[in-house]
């Protein structure tokens, strides 16, 4: 349903833009570019603050990006938008079942022209194929369509009746050079025992036979393409208390004696963060472990990350869950990028560029909308790469951690959603601090309900403020201290738990100039304090890994020159992220499982532009009554769903 009362405050805005050349007025503004507002008490609903408005803001002016670690998916719809934002890659899908229609004789176009193709690499835009979606010929189970594992994947690589053995070769061949990263298939742990298989019908075995056999073909034609193991979402195996995919596919490729010395079949691995910008830094911590305990070391991409909005007047929704305000949606952004950088990713992408149709009705997922407009995210995502690019090293800390945490303190953090739906902020106050050399960057932002103020130790004599929407100010230190209000959370938008909080308040970003150091610099050392270690034990088989019980945590005692945090009093309490600890360790019963459109259409779409590649997003609630939530259930026996890849 429309909303037509939000038009005339929108319109006065965007007038008052137009006519004044600048932003809205000062009040407008976040301290200290601007006089501070009075924040609203939060609620323990998910219901807006009374009175807010969703921010017109100007997009920066095209930003000069020489670093290729940040991306969009399907860019190839918004060409120049994408540019402007510093786009450097973007993920485009080459649907087999299109491509070879009829038979292996086949090879036709795909959803994007060669035209379309050399265009965006003439721009400098890099492109990563996924190659998913089974012809219903090459299909061993028909009945799962698109959704198939492939016929005749033990065969030899070179035999005939290799059919996706076969088609990887040509289809490699055919790009080597313009394209040398594929993605194969997309979010095969998307299911639900005991055959509700929404992406790919197939066990982590097949899933693992499938990707050996691309890898070998690959590389037997081009030995220059990077393999990249399908995206995982790992919420799905979380709600349904099984090891993670990753996990079992690993399981799988050990019991064969080559994959050692074939680089265990696969260059990188892509994961899926959405809603909550903690796991953008929680999900790649955790594949990481999962190859630690097999002595693999991969690089981590996140291809598609974000948050749904729910304010747009022109995509109303017809379900707040899981989504944010737009401008919370850019600080998402911002918070997301800051801590995938944090955990070590080697790619960063944000699902997507544009709308293009929206997904199971009402979900339009662009930085830009399809009229050529753009939301605050995608000025976000500016600043993100103007501010992050060509970045060294990162870590992220949190208030009471070690600076930089301790292995322990991460594994403890890595538990604790243990019983919880998702995992909740470790603190209040959230850092991620970026190495670039001549400049250090630091990222802060709240995650708590109550806001407050806080104070970082200055590192320069030089330094400028910035706020997500790239409005610079500059940075004073008293008495060696930065001092600045934090704006608090108030997006509860899990209905499962109102007490997590997850897109944190507005970051401000901290730009020091390192070649004017302050003398001494700041040492920010705490005594050490022993931390429980929590322990990941890799399970293989079919039975859940064993959950540990709560872990205990102790404060570490700070230092001299030590970052401070000064809670603002609140009128009224407010529900905190963190519930009263339990005396047993015994788990709640089993959550109910995400409530998610199928993703695997049976028939593809007819042209591009209805194409909804992949994403993974944290878990919907299974509805008790209709209508559905946002995100549906299985669809009608003659319904047809957006060739998503693997969508949900």
């Amino acid at each position: 349903m429309r909303r037509p009362r939000l038009y005339p405050v929108l319109a006065v805005v965007v007038l008052a833009v137009v006519l004044c050349g600048s932003l809205p007025a000062e009040a407008q503004v976040p301290w200290p570019f601007g006089p501070p507002t009075p924040l609203p008490t939060p609620t323990a609903t998910a219901t807006p603050p009374p009175g807010t408005a969703t921010p017109i803001v100007p997009p920066l002016p095209p930003i000069v990006n020489n670093d290729p670690r940040f991306g969009a998916v399907q860019a190839i719809f918004a060409p120049q938008l994408a540019l402007n934002a510093g786009v450097r890659w973007e993920r485009l899908i080459f649907p087999w079942n299109q491509i070879q229609p009829n038979g292996p004789n086949d090879f036709e176009q795909g959803w994007f022209s060669e035209e379309q193709l050399n265009s965006q690499l003439a721009r400098g835009v890099q492109i990563v194929g996924i190659t998913l979606y089974t012809p219903t010929w090459a299909a061993r189970d028909p009945a799962y369509d698109a959704r198939s594992v492939p016929r005749n994947l033990q065969l030899p690589i070179d035999h005939p009746d290799n059919y996706w053995a076969s088609y990887i070769k040509r289809l490699v061949s055919k790009y080597r050079g313009r394209i040398d990263t594929w993605v194969i298939y997309n979010e095969p742990d998307v299911y639900r025992e005991p055959d509700d298989y929404r992406t790919f019908a197939g066990t982590p075995a097949d899933y693992a036979q499938l990707l050996k056999v691309a890898y070998l073909a690959a590389k037997s034609v081009n030995p220059n393409a990077q393999i990249v193991m399908a995206g995982f979402t790992y919420f799905w195996d979380k709600e349904a208390r099984r090891p993670q995919y990753f996990q079992r596919v690993l399981d799988a490729l050990a019991t064969d004696p080559a994959a050692p010395a074939n680089n265990w079949y696969f260059d990188a691995i892509d994961v899926h963060t959405y809603s909550n910008p903690l796991n953008s830094f929680a999900v790649p911590m955790v594949m990481k472990r999962i190859m630690r305990q097999r002595g693999i070391d991969k690089p981590i991409w996140i291809i598609e990350s974000n948050v749904l909005p729910r304010d747009d007047p022109m995509a109303p929704a017809r379900d707040s869950s899981f989504r944010a305000t737009m401008d919370e949606q850019a600080s998402y952004v911002i918070e997301s990028m800051a801590l995938a950088l944090a955990a070590g990713v080697q790619r960063y992408s944000i699902y997507k560029m544009t709308d293009e149709e929206p997904e199971l009705g009402d979900q339009y997922w662009g930085l830009s909308r399809s009229d050529g407009s753009i939301r605050p995210a995608y000025v976000a995502y500016q600043v993100g790469v103007r501010y992050f690019q060509q970045t060294r090293a990162a870590y992220y800390y949190w208030w009471g951690a070690n600076i930089p945490p301790t292995d322990p303190e991460i594994a403890n953090f890595l538990i604790t959603n243990e019983n919880r739906f998702q995992w909740p902020w470790p603190a209040a106050v959230n850092v991620v601090v970026l190495d670039k050399g001549p400049q250090r960057v630091t990222v802060v932002w709240n995650a708590s309900p109550q806001p407050g103020e806080v104070a970082l130790p200055a590192y320069s004599r030089s330094a400028r403020l910035v706020d997500k929407y790239g409005r610079e100010t500059p940075l004073t230190a008293q008495n060696g201290y930065y001092r600045l209000p934090l704006e608090p959370s108030r997006n509860n938008s899990d209905p499962r738990d109102r007490t997590l909080y997850l897109v944190g308040g507005s970051p401000w970003i901290i730009v020091e100039d390192m070649t004017q150091p302050v003398t001494p610099m700041p040492t920010l050392t705490f005594t050490a304090t022993p931390v429980p270690t929590a322990t990941f034990t890799i399970t293989p088989g079919p039975s859940p890994t064993p959950r540990p019980g709560t872990p205990t945590w102790t404060p570490l005692p700070t230092s001299t020159r030590v970052p401070t945090w000064t809670p603002t009093p609140a009128a009224t309490p407010s529900p905190t992220a963190t519930p009263s600890p339990t005396s047993t360790p015994t788990a709640p019963p089993t959550p109910p499982l995400p409530t998610l459109g199928p993703t695997a259409p049976p028939s593809p779409p007819p042209v591009p532009p209805e194409v909804q590649p992949a994403h993974g997003a944290p878990p919907a609630v299974e509805p008790e009554a209709p209508p559905e939530p946002p995100g549906g259930g299985p669809p009608a026996p003659d319904e047809s769903t957006e060739a998503d890849g693997a969508e949900r």
